[in-house]
């Protein structure tokens, strides 16, 4: 070894402790203070007599990878929801959570409310602009909007039994089932 080498490896040892005075230790202790990056965390020798930190992976996740346990009923009642807001995506708890009575259950709903909406929708646009510019017209314009209302209060109902995990159906559209 040079002189300038033994020089360099005493004033690392007089930094480090007395732990790395000697110079074949030199080299494991320059190897444990090197980051390790796993998929799952970091460990880190300090050097002082084998202590060990550890660090928590960043993000909402349990040691395994696996999400917590509450963000699956979380996204399941988002699903149910999505259905009670948008008719048209009453299939989605039917596709996403295929075989789960209570995702059949809204999806029913879903469905009911869709079919009705759409044709109630249907019938008194038809008929107001059949007798548009007539009083009959302004009764079925009135009839339409409050036809529409009700439905925003049904709607708002299963969001609210949705959230909530209610199992009480729906007046009116959990009377009657489509989907078996």
């Amino acid at each position: 070894m040079s002189e300038d080498t033994e020089k360099k490896l005493n004033d690392e040892a007089a930094e480090n402790g007395p732990a790395a005075e000697n110079p074949e230790n030199s080299g494991e202790e320059k190897k444990n203070k090197t980051e390790t990056a796993g998929a799952e965390n970091k460990t880190e020798t300090d050097g002082s007599e084998g202590a060990r930190r550890e660090e928590k992976p960043a993000g909402n996740t349990a040691a395994d990878g696996a999400p917590p346990a509450g963000n699956d009923a979380t996204a399941q009642k988002l699903i149910y929801v999505l259905g009670y807001i948008f008719w048209i995506l009453f299939f989605l708890p039917l596709v996403v959570y295929a075989g789960d009575s209570e995702g059949k259950r809204h999806a029913n709903q879903q469905l009911n409310m869709f079919i009705i909406g759409a044709a109630g929708n249907i019938l008194f646009g038809v008929l107001t602009g059949v007798f548009a510019g007539t009083p009959v017209g302004l009764v079925f314009f009135l009839l339409t909007t409050l036809f529409d209302v009700a439905m925003l209060v049904f709607a708002i109902i299963g969001i609210v039994y949705a959230a909530t995990d209610n199992k009480k159906p729906l007046p009116v559209f959990g009377a009657f089932s489509l989907i078996k």
